[in-house]
């Protein structure tokens, strides 16, 4: 039952995995001959893994991943009449908190645990050392404790899973077709960017003149945290909380919801 739950999580996952691999591969074996691999180290796969080559594109594209795995069942039952049926033997209350759980379950289990996977796989086979030599291809910022990097990142690509599961989640209400969830998740998360990257970041820069606020955006909290830690993971959960209301505000109705 729970790997029926699941089996598109699954195979999603799997499918990350595989590309991860493809990615390391292309790395490695370039047109300008094979890198040395002694110089890779755990982090700097990590990182070139979840953020260069193929990674950064599948970053982009969790926007439309996340959204299709997490949440397009969530969105069946919802536009479907199978929800009146539902809610005959379980109150609506207790059917809606149980079926969003489940949408961030699935999220947390996705971007969240690949990236953990990926580092404990890169622990295994490769060095923790890093060699600058080897930063030519698997570049990443300069960091005194990449472990803590690595800690940060994963705290703060769960919020960004999760705040793209809650728009998706708001989204389902108000649409039948969900090809309009999908682009309209990616419009809204290019919106949230150009809010926090172009006036907030520059507002509060200009104010405080401190560069922890340079670079606030909501695409940094996939890219592995690359701006300051505290403030990443602070807007993580400031969208969190604000999508959460506007979760609550549109699906209090129980009427408006099953009678839409």
């Amino acid at each position: 039952m729970i790997l029926k739950k699941y089996k598109t999580s699954i195979i999603v996952f799997l499918l990350l995995l595989i590309i991860a691999i493809i990615n390391y591969i292309t790395a490695i074996y370039t047109p300008f001959g094979v890198m040395d691999i002694t110089k890779v180290s755990s982090y700097s796969f990590w990182f070139y893994t979840m953020n260069h080559g193929i990674g950064s594109a599948i970053g982009f594209l969790s926007q439309i991943i996340i959204p299709f795995v997490c949440v397009y069942s969530f969105f069946k039952i919802i536009n479907s009449g199978f929800i009146e049926s539902i809610i005959t033997k379980i109150t609506y209350k207790k059917f809606m908190t149980k079926s969003m759980l489940t949408c961030y379950k699935k999220a947390l289990l996705l971007f969240p645990l690949f990236s953990l996977i990926i580092f404990i796989i890169a622990s295994i086979f490769f060095s923790p050392e890093i060699n600058e030599t080897g930063l030519h291809i698997h570049n990443f910022p300069s960091v005194d404790n990449p472990f803590v990097h690595v800690i940060f990142s994963l705290i703060s690509i769960s919020l960004y899973s999760f705040t793209i599961t809650s728009i998706a989640i708001i989204l389902s209400r108000f649409f039948k077709k969900f090809y309009l969830v999908l682009g309209l998740t990616l419009m809204i998360v290019f919106l949230i960017a150009f809010i926090e990257g172009s006036l907030i970041s520059n507002i509060l820069y200009s104010i405080t003149n401190n560069d922890m606020f340079y670079n606030i955006n909501i695409y940094d909290d996939y890219f592995c945290a690359r701006g300051n830690y505290f403030v990443n993971i602070f807007f993580g959960i400031i969208r969190n909380i604000i999508l959460g209301l506007i979760i609550y505000i549109t699906y209090k109705d129980k009427e408006k919801v099953v009678l839409k």
